[in-house]
């Protein structure tokens, strides 16, 4: 049980970005440390004309402050949200129940403040059993909020020392308010102190107040909660004193005791797009097929035909990648082979501008580089800002540098080249940016003998000094969670990072090691290295699974610094997909198989995508005779669940390129990848809904197989909308194909 020491004061503060048409309160919930250490567990919740988010928290043990992200449906200002907020101990006996209601703002920031005093929460000493005491509402009008981004109003919950019942007077900027009930029960003044099991009817004694009923130790609250489901399975019943109150679903609201759907397919079809059930009570909206559902669940989108962007007849594999900023405007970047006259090949670099709202810009361009050799394995990465850096291999007389050039207001810098010139090859760039459009760029390096993972940081405009990140002997505790004792290996080779950067700049670096010892084969691991943007410096590599032949792992951060990170790993001739997950402190926790089973069907290079509050999948391929078949794993962050494994595609008869996938901020998303049939190869895709798993796969194009073509990648925006892009061939040609879904 916690300690319960002191009071505290529980602080809300909601802040709103100015829109256009929306209104978005940002609140955040925080609390003095004697009230963290008072509450073991805390439920935040909702209620109300959510549009975009449905923030609803409730964990044991809460890392503070919690966010929630609140707008009007619509920007319809008139509609308004209640907050429940709940509290209990470490004996899960309630503390207080806290119910917040206002109205949205429209297009105008604002802030509000609410206050709870110390007395709001304290050890339920004084409450009988089975009541629901310390249960509060405060009413805030819209003409009430700060406005602005001014300093904001305020509203205290004053609630006395050793009361522990509601306030019986509302109040205002200072007062409790009225106790809100769903149902008829008692209300403060009528015969006795709301919430007391002496309340009498109409202030006569001997009787019980509607909601109580008479016990030989007096009158007794009803539980009608335990009763039944009076909240029609719609909402979540909460018991009070004479009553209960329905705390109803996104889409549902209060009437007669009960949550009833707010839409119905009568009005307006329901708001969708295409087809309207409203049998279950709720209105569900479907699409036809070849089409899904958008993150609202309302309007439908389907890939358009896929259209030549690049080529047509380049000699080499353009290798395409593709990046979104936060606009929905995107940079494609690829590279071509042309012939000479003296038979010889010419490799240059080519992009092409992705257009919010128009499609693909008039032509494409050819970007200057001014060093010799040839540019090969490009890479592209926006910022939320819609700045942008591309990266690249420059190969001259087999000897690989890496180079990068910026990218803002539609026009590129000067190239500029990175990586560390006094060792061997450079190869494999990869690169990131957080919101601001700073970054990290990273690739392998030789030495001559062994090969190490590389970084150089982009920021305020400025690469700095290329580094070398430091290897040790740093693993696991025996449970596969990167914790363990340190040391130096002694001939190793770091190989295939992957990189990934949340919106502030924190980045998880992972790679595969080959150590080689004597008259033995080499051993592979999984390793992982983390950067703090606050120090500007790396921590010590972790060694994330010792099992001796696993690697090639994949890592994805998420808001409040938590992470994932997955790898294959064989043993005993038996594959298995790990997963670990770690926390704001970094600390990994035992991975687990996320693979529908331990087989020996080989398992390689799986991909993970997440949303920024951690909703999202892992995808891989798994090779079995007589072909590969492409398998996924849904992921909850806000619980750390994988779903279960699901297999995505049929079996091909020869193998194909990775799938790779792509998570928007709602969890929705794509998988993507190529199937071999015969003599032609497929573009496959299929739809991950947070609320459905993955679903339709379609073909988005077909062509001719040639054993060089390995490229298909998608990039998804925030606002849903999505680009698939592939490099093709015909006739002897490579080319550069994309597809929108839009």
């Amino acid at each position: 049980m916690r300690a319960q020491i002191l009071g505290c004061a529980l602080v809300l503060l909601c802040a709103c970005k100015e829109s256009e048409d929306l209104a978005q309160t940002v609140v955040w919930v925080d609390a003095e440390p004697a009230a963290r250490e008072m509450m073991a567990r805390i439920r935040v919740q909702a209620v109300g004309p959510m549009s975009n988010l449905e923030p609803t928290v409730e964990t044991t043990d809460p890392d503070w402050p919690i966010k929630l992200v609140l707008a009007p449906k619509n920007g319809d200002a008139s509609r308004s949200f209640t907050l429940h907020i709940e509290a209990r101990n470490g004996d899960d006996a309630r503390l207080m129940t806290i119910q917040f209601a206002t109205g949205f703002v429209a297009n105008q920031s604002r802030f509000v403040k609410l206050l709870i005093h110390e007395a709001c929460v304290q050890a339920p000493a004084n409450c009988n059993a089975g009541e629901a005491c310390n249960v509060w509402s405060i009413e805030v009008e819209a003409d009430e909020l700060s406005r602005n981004a001014k300093s904001p109003h305020k509203v205290d919950a004053e609630c006395k020392p050793g009361e522990m019942k509601p306030p019986t007077a509302a109040g205002s900027g200072g007062a409790g308010g009225m106790l809100q009930t769903a149902g008829t029960g008692p209300t403060a003044g009528t015969g006795g102190v709301a919430g007391s099991p002496e309340a009498g009817a109409s202030g006569q004694s001997g009787a019980c107040a509607d909601g109580y009923v008479r016990k030989t130790t007096g009158c007794t609250d009803v539980d009608e909660c335990a009763a039944g489901d009076p909240c029609a399975g719609h909402g979540r019943c909460q018991n009070i004193p004479g009553d209960y109150i329905c705390q109803c679903d996104p889409g549902y609201q209060v009437q007669s005791g009960s949550c009833v759907s707010v839409e119905n397919c009568q009005t307006d079809n329901g708001g969708c797009d295409t087809t309207c059930d409203d049998s279950t009570g709720v209105v569900v909206c479907s699409c036809k097929p070849d089409a899904w559902l958008m993150p609202d669940r309302k309007s439908c989108a389907s890939f358009t035909a896929p259209k030549r962007i690049g080529g047509p007849w380049s000699t080499l594999p353009p290798q395409p990648r593709f990046a979104f900023d936060a606009e929905g405007n995107g940079l494609a970047v690829w590279v071509e082979g042309e012939w000479t006259q003296d038979s010889t090949t010419v490799v240059s670099l080519w992009t092409r501008r992705y257009v919010a709202g128009m499609g693909w810009a008039a032509s494409p361009a050819k970007l200057a580089i001014s060093a010799g050799g040839s540019p090969g394995v490009p890479q592209v990465a926006m910022s939320s800002m819609g700045r942008g850096v591309v990266v690249w291999q420059q190969e001259e007389n087999s000897d690989g540098d890496i180079w990068a050039v910026r990218y803002s207001d539609q026009k590129f810098g000067q190239p500029v080249r990175i990586d560390q010139q006094d060792t061997g090859s450079a190869y494999d760039p990869l690169i990131a940016l957080d919101s601001n459009g700073d970054g990290i760029a990273a690739w392998t390096q030789t030495d001559g003998t062994n090969s190490h993972i590389w970084v150089n940081r982009l920021a305020a405009g400025s690469w700095g000094d290329s580094e070398e990140i430091p290897t040790s002997k740093s693993g696991p505790n025996g449970n596969g969670n990167g914790q363990g004792n340190s040391g130096t290996a002694s001939d190793e080779s770091a190989f295939s990072p992957r990189l990934s950067l949340d919106a502030q700049g924190n980045a998880s670096l992972v790679w595969t090691q080959s150590e080689f010892e004597t008259m033995n084969a080499p051993q592979f691991s999984p390793w992982s290295a983390r950067f703090d943007p606050n120090s500007s410096k790396w921590h010590a590599a972790l060694l994330l699974d010792d099992s001796g032949a696993a690697g090639y792992p994949d890592s994805q951060l998420f808001e409040t610094g938590n992470g994932v990170i997955v790898w294959p790993r064989m043993t005993d001739g038996r594959v298995s997909i790990r997963a670990s997950s770690h926390g704001p402190t970094g600390e990994w926790r035992d991975s687990i198989n996320i693979a529908m089973v331990e087989s020996e069907i080989t398992a390689v290079m799986p991909r993970v995508a997440l949303s920024p509050a951690g909703h999202g999948a892992a995808i891989w391929t798994q090779y079995a005779a007589p072909g590969v078949q492409i398998w996924a794993n849904q992921y909850d962050g806000e619980s750390d669940h994988w779903v279960g494994a699901k297999q995505l595609s049929t079996v091909s008869t020869t193998s194909a390129p990775l799938p790779q996938l792509a998570i928007d901020p709602s969890g929705d998303g794509f998988g993507v990848w190529s199937e071999i049939q015969d003599t032609s190869r497929e573009i496959k895709v299929e739809r991950l809904q947070t609320d459905a798993g993955f679903i339709g796969n379609v073909t988005l194009h077909t062509d001719e197989v040639t054993p060089q073509i390995s490229q298909v990648q998608i990039a998804i925006d925030a606002h849903g909308k999505a680009v698939v892009i592939w490099d093709g061939y015909s006739m002897g040609g490579y080319s550069v194909w994309a597809s929108s879904f839009e």
